[in-house]
């Protein structure tokens, strides 16, 4: 459970690093090309431990529910961008 745990604080750093930042204005900018290639990669390792991991394990089924809502998203921007 702790490889899971880590995992898991990974993914949250990895959204706390490359989220949206706010310009002077207050609105959000566009996310750096870099900063997208490296949350489509977060979401691919995500979608691979997943894959691998076993399904009853809580941690498994909190990291499936984070992916689920995170990975359309960078998805549906690594189509557009």
């Amino acid at each position: 459970m702790t490889h899971y745990e880590s995992l898991v604080l990974k993914l949250r750093i990895d959204v706390a690093a490359f989220g949206p930042d706010a310009t002077e204005d207050g609105d959000e900018e566009r996310l750096s090309f870099d900063a997208r290639q490296q949350a489509e990669s977060a979401v691919l390792r995500t979608e691979g431990v997943l894959k691998c991991a076993k399904s009853d394990d809580p941690v498994w089924q909190e990291l499936r529910r984070l992916y689920e809502a995170v990975a359309p998203i960078v998805q549906s921007d690594a189509m557009a961008g």
